[in-house]
């Protein structure tokens, strides 16, 4: 994970921490992308083990 200046690394932290918790899901951080400048990508080493 990196952070650039400008971004809203805490509110993103917080929303790990609430996914992690069960009061959010992986869909909010999806969904946080513009606002939080995260971005998902697809891993064929993290698919290939599921």
């Amino acid at each position: 994970m990196g952070f650039t200046p400008g971004m809203d690394r805490f509110g993103y932290c917080r929303l790990l921490g609430r996914v992690h918790d069960g009061e959010a899901s992986v869909r909010d951080i999806k969904e946080s992308s513009e606002r939080c400048d995260n971005h998902c990508a697809r891993s064929r080493a993290r698919e290939d083990r599921a």
